[in-house]
C-alpha cells in the first residue's frame, strides 16, 4: 500500500510540473501567405523572428506566469497577424517572443526592453524599435528601419535600403545594395560596400566605411573617419581624428579639428582642412574646378598628374623643420616654380602645363611639397 501512495504522489508531482511548464509557454499559428504582416507590441522582453518556407505564422512566447500569459493577446485578420503584450506592473526581461513567419512578410516589431533579432531568410519592409537592447540582423531584404534607445546593431547583407538608429552603441553591417542611414549618439560604425548613398554619424567613435556607389557624408565628434571610396560628393568630417580616403571621383570635402588628411587617387576637386596635422592629397583635377588644402600645422604633399593642367598658389607662413626635426625649404615642386615672393613668408605659384583648375595651399607653420606622378 505504500508503494501505492508513493506512486499516486510521483504522479502527482509530474503533473504538477507539466502544469507550470505549460503556464510559463504558450504557442499559437496562424494560416499565412507571402507578403502578409506581422506586428508585435510588447511591454517587455525579447523578439526573435525568423523567416522559413512554410504557409503560416507560428509564435511562441516563453518565460511568463499564469498571470502574464493572460496578458498575452494574438489575432489575424487582413493577412495581418497581431500579437501584443500589455503589463503595466513591471517590465519582463526574461520574457521571449519566438515568432516563424513566410520569408517574404512585412514585420514591425516594438518592445519596451529587450533584444530584437531577426533571421535570415526575410524579405519585406522591416520594421524594429526597442527601448533598451541590441538588435541583431541576418541577411535581410527590402526596406530595413530599426532604433534602439540603448544598445548595440549588427546585420548581415542587406539587399535594400538600411536606415539604423541607436542612442549607444555601435553599428555594423557587412553590406547594403542600397541607400544606408547609420546613426548613432556614442559609438563606432563599419560598413561594409553600399550600392548607393550613404549617411553616417556619430557623436563620438571611429568610422569605417567600405565602397560607395553614391554620394557619401560621414561625421563624427571624436574619432577616425576611413573611406574605401566613393562617388560624386563626398563629404568627411570629424571634430578630432584622421581621415583617410582610397579612391574618389567628384568633389571632396574634408574637415578635421585635429588630424591628419590622406585621399588618395581622386578624381574632381578637393576642399581639405585641418586644424593640425599634415595633408597628403593625390588629385586628377577636373576642369572648370578649384581646390583648396589647408592646415594651420602641418605639411602639405601634393602630388598632381605629370598631364595635368592646373595653377597651384602656395602659401607657408612659417618656417617649420618637419615633423622629424629636418630642415627643409618652406616649397618644393617637381613642376617649375612660375613665380615665388619672400615676404617674411614663403609664397609661390605654380602654372602646370600652361594652368587651368586652381588649387590653393596654405600653411600657417610647415612645408609644401607639390610632386609629379603618373
Amino acid at each position: 500500500m505504500k508503494t501505492l501512495h508513493v506512486g499516486y504522489w510521483l504522479l502527482g508531482l509530474s503533473l504538477l510540473a507539466a502544469t507550470i511548464a505549460a503556464a510559463g509557454e504558450r504557442t499559437q499559428s496562424f494560416p499565412a501567405k507571402k507578403g502578409g504582416a506581422l506586428e508585435v507590441r510588447a511591454d517587455g522582453g525579447s523578439i526573435t523572428v525568423r523567416g522559413w518556407d512554410k504557409g503560416e505564422v507560428f509564435v511562441r512566447v516563453r518565460s511568463l506566469n499564469e498571470d502574464q500569459l493572460k496578458a498575452v493577446s494574438m489575432s489575424e485578420g487582413g493577412g495581418k497577424v497581431l500579437v501584443e503584450f500589455r503589463w503595466n506592473n513591471r517590465s519582463v526581461e526574461d520574457m521571449q517572443f519566438d515568432i516563424s513567419v513566410p520569408s517574404s512578410f512585412d514585420t514591425d516589431l516594438k518592445t519596451a526592453g529587450g533584444g530584437i533579432t531577426i533571421e535570415t531568410p526575410l524579405t519585406g519592409t522591416i520594421k524594429g524599435n526597442t527601448a533598451g537592447g541590441d538588435i541583431k540582423l541576418g541577411n535581410l531584404g527590402g526596406v530595413i528601419r530599426v532604433e534602439t534607445a540603448g544598445g548595440g546593431i549588427s546585420a548581415g547583407e542587406i539587399a535594400g535600403d538600411f536606415t539604423v538608429r541607436t542612442a549607444g552603441g555601435d553599428v555594423e553591417v557587412k553590406g547594403v545594395t542600397g541607400e544606408a542611414e547609420v546613426s548613432t549618439a556614442g559609438g563606432n560604425i563599419s560598413a561594409g560596400n553600399v550600392g548607393k548613398t550613404l549617411r553616417a554619424s556619430t557623436a563620438g567613435g571611429n568610422i569605417a566605411i567600405g565602397k560607395v556607389g553614391g554620394e557619401v557624408t560621414a561625421s563624427t565628434a571624436g574619432g577616425n573617419v576611413k573611406l574605401e571610396s566613393g562617388q560624386g560628393h563626398v563629404s568627411l568630417s570629424t571634430a578630432g581624428g584622421n581621415i583617410s580616403l582610397n579612391t574618389a571621383k567628384g568633389k571632396i570635402s574634408v574637415n578635421t579639428a585635429a588630424g591628419n588628411v590622406d585621399l588618395h587617387d581622386v578624381a574632381g576637386s578637393v576642399n581639405a582642412r585641418t586644424a593640425a596635422g599634415d595633408l597628403k592629397v593625390t588629385l586628377d583635377p577636373s576642369a572648370n574646378e578649384s581646390s583648396s588644402l589647408q592646415t594651420s600645422a602641418g605639411n602639405i604633399v601634393l602630388t598632381l598628374p605629370e598631364k595635368a593642367r592646373a595653377t597651384v598658389v602656395a602659401r607657408a607662413r612659417g618656417p617649420f623643420t618637419g615633423w622629424g626635426g629636418k630642415e627643409d625649404s618652406q616649397i618644393r615642386s617637381d613642376f617649375p616654380i612660375t613665380k615665388a615672393e619672400a615676404r617674411g613668408e614663403g609664397q609661390a605659384e605654380i602654372s602646370v602645363n600652361g594652368g587651368g583648375h586652381h588649387i590653393s595651399l596654405e600653411t600657417m607653420i610647415g612645408t609644401i611639397t607639390v610632386k609629379k606622378g603618373k
